[in-house]
Protein backbone atom coordinates (compact mmCIF):
# COMPACT_ATOMS: atom_id res chain seq x y z
CA UNK A 1 0.00 0.00 0.00
CA UNK A 2 1.40 3.60 -0.88
CA UNK A 3 1.66 6.21 1.92
CA UNK A 4 -0.84 8.70 0.48
CA UNK A 5 -3.34 6.13 0.05
CA UNK A 6 -2.53 4.94 4.02
CA UNK A 7 -2.60 8.82 5.19
CA UNK A 8 -6.25 9.48 3.20
CA UNK A 9 -7.66 6.15 5.34
CA UNK A 10 -6.02 7.17 8.71
CA UNK A 11 -7.45 10.38 8.35
CA UNK A 12 -10.90 9.33 7.48
CA UNK A 13 -11.13 6.88 10.23
CA UNK A 14 -8.98 7.57 13.43
CA UNK A 15 -10.92 10.05 15.40
CA UNK A 16 -14.22 7.75 14.98
CA UNK A 17 -12.21 4.50 15.98
CA UNK A 18 -10.79 5.96 19.05
CA UNK A 19 -14.12 7.52 19.72
CA UNK A 20 -16.17 4.46 19.55
CA UNK A 21 -13.30 2.35 21.47
CA UNK A 22 -13.58 5.02 24.61
CA UNK A 23 -9.98 6.79 24.25
CA UNK A 24 -10.66 9.56 21.94
CA UNK A 25 -9.12 11.67 24.46
CA UNK A 26 -5.39 9.83 24.19
CA UNK A 27 -3.27 11.92 21.22
CA UNK A 28 -2.54 8.89 18.35
CA UNK A 29 -0.24 9.71 16.36
CA UNK A 30 0.20 7.18 12.96
CA UNK A 31 3.47 6.60 11.12
CA UNK A 32 4.41 4.43 8.23
CA UNK A 33 7.42 2.07 7.93
CA UNK A 34 8.17 -0.66 6.59
CA UNK A 35 10.33 -3.80 7.46
CA UNK A 36 12.36 -6.25 6.11
CA UNK A 37 11.00 -9.05 3.52
CA UNK A 38 11.00 -11.75 6.33
CA UNK A 39 8.85 -10.06 8.76
CA UNK A 40 5.27 -10.49 9.15
CA UNK A 41 4.46 -8.03 11.26
CA UNK A 42 1.88 -5.09 10.56
CA UNK A 43 2.02 -2.72 13.20
CA UNK A 44 3.10 -1.51 16.62
CA UNK A 45 1.86 0.64 19.39
CA UNK A 46 4.07 2.43 21.69
CA UNK A 47 2.56 4.20 24.30
CA UNK A 48 2.90 6.74 27.32
CA UNK A 49 0.44 5.79 30.07
CA UNK A 50 1.16 9.02 32.23
CA UNK A 51 0.66 11.46 29.43
CA UNK A 52 -2.32 9.15 27.34
CA UNK A 53 0.05 9.48 24.14
CA UNK A 54 0.40 6.50 21.88
CA UNK A 55 1.95 6.08 18.36
CA UNK A 56 0.99 3.55 16.49
CA UNK A 57 3.90 2.35 13.42
CA UNK A 58 2.43 0.49 10.71
CA UNK A 59 4.05 -1.16 8.30
CA UNK A 60 3.02 -0.86 4.82
CA UNK A 61 5.15 -3.07 2.63
CA UNK A 62 3.03 -5.84 5.28
CA UNK A 63 -0.45 -4.18 4.14
CA UNK A 64 -2.33 -5.38 1.19
CA UNK A 65 -5.52 -3.82 0.90
CA UNK A 66 -7.72 -0.73 2.76
CA UNK A 67 -9.48 -3.11 4.81
CA UNK A 68 -6.57 -4.64 6.34
CA UNK A 69 -4.87 -1.30 6.90
CA UNK A 70 -8.32 -0.87 8.97
CA UNK A 71 -8.20 -4.37 10.94
CA UNK A 72 -4.50 -3.36 11.71
CA UNK A 73 -5.34 -0.33 12.98
CA UNK A 74 -8.05 -1.77 14.94
CA UNK A 75 -5.57 -3.87 16.74
CA UNK A 76 -3.07 -1.22 17.52
CA UNK A 77 -6.04 0.69 18.97
CA UNK A 78 -6.61 -2.31 20.82
CA UNK A 79 -3.51 -2.37 22.45
CA UNK A 80 -4.26 1.47 23.85
CA UNK A 81 -7.00 0.00 25.87
CA UNK A 82 -4.75 -2.93 27.33
CA UNK A 83 -3.30 0.25 28.70
CA UNK A 84 -3.93 -0.30 32.48
CA UNK A 85 -2.30 -4.03 32.45
CA UNK A 86 0.59 -2.88 30.43
CA UNK A 87 1.31 -0.43 33.47
CA UNK A 88 1.05 -3.02 35.56
CA UNK A 89 3.63 -5.51 33.89
CA UNK A 90 5.91 -2.82 33.29
CA UNK A 91 6.01 -2.49 37.55
CA UNK A 92 6.01 -6.58 37.84
CA UNK A 93 8.84 -6.47 35.26
CA UNK A 94 11.16 -4.14 36.96
CA UNK A 95 10.48 -6.44 40.57
CA UNK A 96 11.66 -9.44 38.87
CA UNK A 97 14.89 -8.03 36.94
CA UNK A 98 15.53 -6.52 40.68
CA UNK A 99 14.72 -10.00 42.76
CA UNK A 100 14.37 -12.97 40.06
CA UNK A 101 16.33 -12.31 36.66
CA UNK A 102 16.24 -15.54 35.22
CA UNK A 103 12.04 -15.15 35.64
CA UNK A 104 12.12 -12.28 33.53
CA UNK A 105 11.99 -14.15 29.68
CA UNK A 106 9.15 -16.87 31.14
CA UNK A 107 6.84 -13.69 32.96
CA UNK A 108 7.52 -11.77 29.82
CA UNK A 109 6.81 -15.06 27.14
CA UNK A 110 3.40 -15.55 28.83
CA UNK A 111 2.54 -11.89 29.10
CA UNK A 112 2.97 -10.80 25.64
CA UNK A 113 1.07 -14.18 24.63
CA UNK A 114 -1.87 -13.15 27.24
CA UNK A 115 -1.90 -9.74 25.86
CA UNK A 116 -2.38 -10.94 22.09
CA UNK A 117 -5.35 -12.94 23.27
CA UNK A 118 -6.97 -10.34 24.66
CA UNK A 119 -6.81 -7.95 21.39
CA UNK A 120 -7.83 -10.85 19.70
CA UNK A 121 -10.89 -11.16 21.94
CA UNK A 122 -11.33 -7.43 21.36
CA UNK A 123 -11.21 -8.22 17.61
CA UNK A 124 -13.64 -10.54 17.87
CA UNK A 125 -16.11 -8.41 19.59
CA UNK A 126 -15.95 -5.63 17.86
CA UNK A 127 -16.31 -7.51 14.60
CA UNK A 128 -20.11 -9.05 16.47
CA UNK A 129 -20.89 -5.73 17.21
CA UNK A 130 -20.68 -4.73 13.74
CA UNK A 131 -21.85 -7.70 12.19
CA UNK A 132 -24.82 -7.72 14.71
CA UNK A 133 -25.39 -3.99 13.31
CA UNK A 134 -25.55 -5.03 9.74
CA UNK A 135 -22.41 -3.18 8.47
Amino acid sequence: MEVKEAEKIIKENLDDLTDMFGIGHWAVTVDFATTGSDSYQTGICDQDFKYETARITLYLNNIKSEEMLLRVLRHELFHILHHPFNEMIASIDAFILDQKPEFFSIVESLWVSAQEKMVKNLERMHRGHLEAKGK
